[in-house]
């Protein structure tokens, strides 16, 4: 019921922000929006992992 709905919204709201921070680090650290540019990210930002 409604205690799901919010559950639900409040995941996708917790979610979406933490892919647009990792988006955003990713972005400052390589300077490209390209994905194949970004190869060997992990050896930089290795603690994107976890």
């Amino acid at each position: 019921g409604v205690n799901g709905a919010l559950r639900i919204i409040i995941s996708h709201g917790l979610c979406s922000s933490a892919l647009f921070l990792l988006v955003t680090l990713i972005y400052s650290r390589s300077h490209t929006r390209r994905i194949l540019l970004t190869r060997g990210i992990l050896t930089v930002i290795p603690r994107i992992i976890i």
